[in-house]
């Protein structure tokens, strides 16, 4: 079957959610909010502070951005629903899909993206709710055979933590390599989940093993970038479409920006703040660089633009979630973060259908095809090509580094070989066929590549 030809999306959406003003719980918070939202609730103006400059003064009072949606004091399914519904319901059809949260400390993003697991069940965040969603469909799906797996990565100081892993620590092994034009963690664990509270399990397990910290804005402050992936395998049960679809999406807790000046951390969560500002330093200029359309664009300058090359600019259909204070103190960490988001929506992705590429998937299908068209092939060769297209399954994994794992492939299919001696003498026998024989060009050709004979019975 052939898969639709590629739509380009304009599909890196963003969404501002400011929280209400005021909160009595921070001491740090002004009476004074430094925003308003337009009437359309895709507006929202800053606040300068004003300085003195004289008898005149040209700066402005506020500067103005928009947003496909404005969430103020949203609740959690509010903000699901406009936010990562439509991503998973892309992600169930096949294709990748992922939600960022980006913003200052303190302004929301882990109680966005996880919840407040200490509340009720309504302030579940978006990935419980996102799992939730996910397994529910698959569930009523009829006629689809749809497995799910997940993996939860750590970007703690430049290094890379599974928090799936049995023992949490830094893992060398752990490398961002690309696989078929799509980034992917090598060696990440990946948890098979039969159901929504399996899933939700190995969550809250990860979230356990999260680096946080306090500091003057934030309790509990995530000191890290922490990535929670769902994948997803379909294939139809009956006699349609054979294709086996793969998909993931990636759910994004991003740590906040800081400012010493502001957080006063010292010591170890000074070096926290460090890194955490340099990745996310690193970040903006890959989006700016995306932006302006540069030939070249450093993503491996980090392990967090490695891990978003997709989400930012490849296969994948994405959204950004701007979580702001709504408070005068903080208007210039606003207006960062909204300077950023109006750059990341003018980035566009290239979604499509994902299907897979396992060499063991692409093998059954081969054979499946083979014993449909049996009653058109000669019965004695039936047996023979079925053993053919399991050799070319060995060679067919090796798409992402063609020489290399061409070889290796090609190394395990002499030592195949040599478990059948009878057939390798055939073959050497048949190379002294005369050279102007089609027969013989063939017969030459699968034994260099050591897959024997294809008449061989």
């Amino acid at each position: 079957h052939r898969l639709p030809p590629p739509t380009r999306f304009a599909s890196t959406r963003r969404r501002a959610r400011l929280p209400p003003a005021n909160d009595p719980d921070t001491s740090l918070r002004d009476t004074r909010a430094p925003r308003s939202v337009g009437e359309d609730n895709r507006t929202v103006s800053v606040s300068l502070k004003r300085t003195e400059q004289g008898l005149i003064n040209n700066s402005a009072d506020a500067i103005q951005f928009e947003f496909d949606t404005i969430l103020h004091d949203a609740s959690q399914e509010s903000v699901f629903t406009q936010c990562a519904a439509e991503v998973c319901e892309s992600v169930l059809a096949g294709y990748n899909g992922t939600v960022f949260a980006y913003g200052q400390t303190g302004a929301g993003k882990t109680y966005t993206m996880s919840g407040d697991a200490g509340s009720d069940y309504k302030q579940r965040g978006v990935i419980p709710r996102a799992v939730h969603h996910l397994f529910r469909e698959m569930d009523v799906r009829v006629g689809k055979d749809m497995r799910a797996s997940v993996s939860y990565l750590e970007i703690y100081n430049e290094g890379m933590y599974d928090l799936l892993a049995d023992e949490i620590v830094p893992d060398s092994d752990l490398v961002v390599v690309d696989r078929d034009g799509e980034m992917e963690v090598k060696h990440l664990t990946k948890k098979k989940c039969r159901d929504e509270a399996e899933a939700l399990r190995f969550f809250f397990a990860g979230e356990r093993n999260r680096a946080v910290a306090d500091h003057v804005l934030n309790k509990t402050s995530s000191r890290s970038h922490c990535v929670f992936t769902v994948h997803l395998e379909s294939r139809s049960t009956g006699d349609g479409d054979d294709r086996t679809v793969v998909s993931k999406l990636n759910l994004v807790d991003l740590a906040g920006s800081e400012r010493v000046k502001k957080t006063h951390v010292t010591g170890k969560a000074l070096v926290e703040a460090t890194h955490i500002n340099k990745s996310l330093t690193f970040l903006e200029q890959t989006v700016n660089a995306l932006s302006r359309g540069d030939k070249h664009v450093a993503f491996r300058q980090s392990k967090l633009t490695s891990v978003l090359r997709d989400a930012l600019g490849g296969n994948c259909k994405t959204t950004m979630i701007a979580c702001t204070w709504p408070d005068e103190a903080h208007a210039e960490e606003t207006i960062s973060t909204c300077r950023f988001a109006s750059r990341v929506m003018t980035l566009s992705t290239r979604a499509v259908v994902n299907e897979s590429k396992d060499p063991r998937v692409l093998a059954a299908k081969c054979a499946l095809s083979i014993r449909v068209d049996a009653a058109s092939i000669p019965s004695h060769r039936v047996p023979v090509l079925l053993r053919l297209a399991s050799r070319l399954s060995l060679l067919d994994a090796a798409a992402p580094h063609p020489w290399g794992q061409r070889q290796h492939g090609l190394a395990r299919v002499a030592r195949l070989n040599k478990l059948n001696p009878s057939l390798h003498q055939k073959n050497q026998h048949r190379r002294h066929l005369p050279p102007k024989s089609n027969r013989y060009r063939s017969l030459h050709r699968h034994a260099e590549q050591g897959l024997g004979s294809p008449w061989s019975d």
